[in-house]
Formats: C-alpha cells, sequence, structure tokens
C-alpha cells in the first residue's frame, strides 16, 4: 500500500495526464480501471469501470492518501442496470453510496477527517446475466479540500411597485454553491431554485441571503437586503350625472370608475372604498352639482380621487304622481293617487287617465 502526502491546500485529480500516475492509484477486482477520452465531464480525459467483467464480478480503483479535515468530492456517471449492477463509493472500506441506472454527469461529495484514508470505487455486477447500457461508470474531477470559510455578496436591491414583474436575484457565494433566498414578509414569493422574486403586495420585507456549506465549505454568513415595493397609483374617479326630470325625483346613484388596477385586481380587493357625497338632492333645483369623493385606502393602491358633476335640469311644467293605492287590476275599480305640479297653473289642469296610462 502507497501512503501519499500532500501539504497542499487541496488535492485534486482530474485525469488529464491520460493515465492513473497523477496520485499513487491502484486498480483491481476482476478487472482494471483505465483513463478514457471517450466519456468525460470536462477536459480531454476521465476515468471509466472496466467493461469487461463478467456477472459476480466487480472491478476497483483506490487511492490511499493524507487529507485535510474538510472533504471530497468528485463527478460521476453511470450506465448500468437499474438496482441490480451498482457503482459504489467506499472510505476506509465503510460505503458511503451506491448509484444504478442510467445517470447523467452528477457531482458527490463526503465529508473527511484529518488523516490517512483510503478511498475506493468500485463497479459490482450481480448474477442475472443481463445488462444494460454501457454497463459500467466513469469518474472525473476529484476534489480532496480542507474546510474553507465562504462569503455571500448581495447588492443593493432597486425598489419595485406593485404590479412589477418577476425579477432575478443575483447574490454569489464565493464557493460557487447555489444562493438560497428567503423574505420576512409575505408580500413577496421566492424562488431559490429560479432565483426569482414575485411581487404579490406592497411593503418592506427583508431578503435573505443564506449558503449552508458543504463538506468543503462551512455555512455562510447570511446578508440581508431591504425591498421597498411602493404602492401602485390608482385613479378613482366618480362618473359624471346627466339628470333631466321633476322637483322631488330621486337623486340616481353614483359609479365610480378606476384607471390604474394591475394583477387583474378589480374594485373588490380595494380595503376602504372612498365616501362619495353628491351636493344635490331630491328638491335641488336646476344646476352643476359637484360629486365629491373623500377618504378611501388600500394596502396596495395609492389611491388618487377625482370628483364628478352632477348636471341637473329640472322641468318646471312637468308633474310627479306620488303612490297609487287601490285597486288598478280591475275596470270600474277605485285607485286614489297624488299629483304634484312642479309650479303652480295659471289655469285648471286636466290629467287623462286611462287603463293604457302607465303611472
Amino acid at each position: 500500500m502507497y501512503i501519499f502526502t500532500l501539504q497542499a491546500f487541496a488535492i485534486t485529480e482530474d485525469f488529464e495526464t491520460g493515465d492513473l500516475t497523477h496520485l499513487p492509484w491502484s486498480t483491481g477486482g476482476d478487472g482494471s480501471w483505465s483513463v478514457v477520452n471517450s466519456t468525460v465531464y470536462e477536459g480531454t480525459f476521465s476515468v471509466e469501470a472496466p467493461t469487461s467483467i463478467n456477472d459476480n464480478q466487480s472491478s476497483y480503483l483506490e487511492v490511499t492518501l493524507d487529507v485535510p479535515d474538510g472533504g471530497i468530492s468528485f463527478q460521476y456517471k453511470v450506465l448500468s442496470e437499474r438496482d441490480k449492477d451498482y457503482f459504489i463509493f467506499y472510505i476506509d472500506g465503510t460505503e458511503q453510496e451506491r448509484w444504478s441506472g442510467n445517470i447523467d454527469w452528477t457531482q458527490a461529495s463526503y465529508p473527511t477527517s484529518t488523516g490517512t484514508h483510503t478511498f475506493r470505487w468500485e463497479y459490482s455486477k450481480d448474477n442475472n446475466f443481463f445488462s444494460d447500457g454501457s454497463d459500467t461508470a466513469w469518474i472525473d474531477n476529484i476534489l480532496i479540500q480542507e474546510t474553507t470559510n465562504q462569503t455571500i455578496t448581495f447588492s443593493t436591491l432597486p425598489s419595485k411597485t406593485y404590479g412589477d414583474g418577476a425579477f432575478f436575484l443575483t447574490a454569489t457565494a464565493s464557493s460557487g454553491l447555489p444562493v438560497i433566498y428567503t423574505s420576512s414578509e409575505s408580500i413577496t414569493l421566492v424562488d431559490s431554485s429560479q432565483m426569482t422574486v414575485t411581487i404579490v403586495g406592497a411593503g418592506n420585507t427583508t431578503i435573505t441571503a443564506s449558503q449552508p456549506g458543504n463538506t468543503i465549505y462551512t455555512a455562510a454568513t447570511p446578508v440581508d437586503q431591504t425591498l421597498t415595493i411602493n404602492k401602485k397609483s390608482l385613479t378613482v374617479q366618480a362618473d359624471d350625472i346627466t339628470k333631466i326630470g321633476v322637483q322631488g325625483e330621486a337623486i340616481p346613484s353614483v359609479t365610480l370608475s378606476y384607471s390604474g388596477f394591475v394583477n387583474n385586481d378589480d374594485a373588490s380587493v380595494i380595503d376602504s372604498l372612498p365616501t362619495i357625497s353628491p351636493t344635490a338632492v331630491a328638491n335641488s333645483p336646476s344646476g352643476t352639482y359637484q360629486i365629491t369623493l373623500s377618504g378611501g385606502s388600500d394596502d396596495n393602491y395609492d389611491l388618487t380621487l377625482v370628483d364628478g358633476n352632477l348636471f341637473l335640469t329640472i322641468d318646471e311644467f312637468g308633474f310627479l304622481i306620488g303612490a297609487i293605492s287601490g285597486n288598478t287590476d280591475e275596470a270600474g275599480k277605485t285607485a286614489t293617487f297624488t299629483v304634484r305640479l312642479n309650479k303652480e297653473p295659471s289655469e285648471n289642469v286636466t290629467l287623462p287617465v286611462s287603463s293604457s296610462n302607465e303611472l
């Protein structure tokens, strides 16, 4: 057995020498691993398990090294019969993990303690006389590194406005590991996998960028940035009303128009609607009257109120029929009602009534 000691910060093996001479490798079992250039993670070479072994056989690749307190990581790829033929990784004879099936290049990492350790990769076949895929495994980019601190860089976030689209977060960890994001308030939805923020409300929230570390890197100190989401401007306008009628008739209901809704919102989302105050009443004479809006508020919208106008024209010679009582359904029956004239007549007024009249 060889003991190979490196006092450097990290131990690397990418097989770019084209052979197994960079580290004190040993390979054996029922076949030998070899350096190849047909399937690689990056660069020109990787190492491949032998495809010549038969059922109930296995082959290993191992190295014994003095390593720092930290971890080992490597890229691997497997093409084997699922749940039958396995690619297995050991540290000091203890199995760490095994894989089978069709697995494209993936990184695996495991912690190490200071001292001499043996790292072993093995490809093992079962006895069912069946193979799948290339029936082998590959390894590339082995890194053994002592535990290292990492830091997060997270720039100030620009202000946004309710209704703005989702945007990307750009924090980075010095380790190159993915950053995880959280939000202190529910006005945003944070998707760490996509590194995006979706705005669902106005206000202030704290976006925290963190990185929990792995076998090589310690957890980074989280970095906070405040995100300010301004309210969206919303114009609320009292619609103008034109009314021609007789004195005593009720003033029509006032309707409101809105301009500025986003996210498929409508008036139903407004927390407190403005108060409508028309200045005309039922007995008001002809004229133009202001429809005044006041108050109103919402968590996501900044309301701008625009008053409207009531254009009222009273027919001076018109009349208003009051409530009808009695039997109006059968001929020959009696019904009574009152008629109020808008001004005192100068002579007798005749009001013809027949069954065809709508009173």
